[in-house]
């Protein structure tokens, strides 16, 4: 028996980033296993923040959630619901800016599987900043390439706890090795 189990089960919903989709056999998810049950549903970005943030929230109703947990823009994402839900989140690797971020993906990119899309402009800018006033825990990895764990910090630490880890890259690896501190950050969340 897994030690986390025994310690706390809660109903998670696990956000994916930009141009990605849910998966629930990747590493992430089969680590979040471990506390509780892990939902997840496809978001298209490119619908822009209104959309994305309905679903989310129309998901959290439906899986019955209790932590929300998001990498990059799902990282964003998982702000934004906990701002709206009083849920606590946790956000790996995330967007702090995707009206930013988001820019050098305006036209008809191809996203992971080669799949061609497209996003504009206007859509990009309408995304606000990750939220300030949610009950987050941000986790960044020094090997992310393609967002900057200390400007993440320097961005966020005013607001969140911030943990900036060694190695790893943009998808965020070995989450097994975070699970003690995201079970502490849900306990202080839902009986403080």
């Amino acid at each position: 028996m897994n030690k986390h189990k025994s310690e706390t089960l809660m109903n998670i919903l696990y956000l994916h980033g930009y141009a990605s989709c849910y998966k629930p056999d990747t590493d992430k998810v089969i680590a979040l296993e471990q506390l509780g049950p892990v939902s997840g549903i496809d978001l298209d970005y490119t619908e822009g923040p209104d959309a994305v943030i309905e679903a989310a929230l129309e998901a959290t109703t439906r899986y019955n959630t209790e932590l929300l947990v998001g990498t990059s823009m799902g990282g964003w994402l998982a702000s934004q619901v906990a701002l709206r839900t009083g849920l606590p989140f946790v956000a790996l690797n995330p967007a702090t800016d995707p009206a930013e971020s988001l820019q050098k993906y305006i036209g008809q990119p191809i996203d992971f599987t080669g799949t061609a899309y497209v996003i504009d402009a206007q859509t990009v800018s309408a995304y606000p900043p990750l939220a300030r006033d949610a009950h987050g825990l941000v986790l960044c990895q020094s090997g992310d390439d393609v967002i900057d764990a200390q400007a993440t910090h320097a961005a966020l630490s005013r607001h969140y706890h911030v943990e900036l880890l060694p190695g790893g890259s943009h998808r965020f690896e070995n989450l097994d090795l975070q699970l003690d501190q995201i079970v502490s950050h849900y306990q202080a969340a839902t009986t403080g």
